[in-house]
């Protein structure tokens, strides 16, 4: 993870589980969560934007809305798993692609 953010600048992680229309951060996300906390506690300069994303269901607002929230609830997770996670290091963002519409 360290390794990829350092040649690239970002990563994609895809072992972080939601339910469809939903925000909850499954139980399944624990490790991925924990990578991501041991990274920050190893980099403390880092600082981690959230992206969140969404599948094609629903109309546009409504998923960008979504994907808000969806990046929202991952900073807070990462803010209560760890106090070295604080929004001043993790902020949650938007990609919202209007080619999705």
């Amino acid at each position: 993870m360290a390794s990829k953010i350092n040649r690239t600048g970002r990563i994609a992680l895809y072992e972080l589980y939601l339910d469809t229309n939903r925000t909850e951060i499954k139980p399944e996300s624990r490790p991925t969560l924990g990578q991501i906390a041991d990274l920050l506690k190893r980099e403390p300069d880092l600082k981690i934007l959230a992206v969140g994303h969404t599948d094609n269901v629903g109309d546009f607002e409504s998923n960008r809305d979504l994907s808000q929230r969806r990046s929202e609830s991952v900073v807070n997770a990462l803010g209560t798993r760890e106090s070295t996670c604080s929004q001043t290091r993790v902020s949650p963002a938007l990609k919202a692609n209007p080619e999705n519409r």
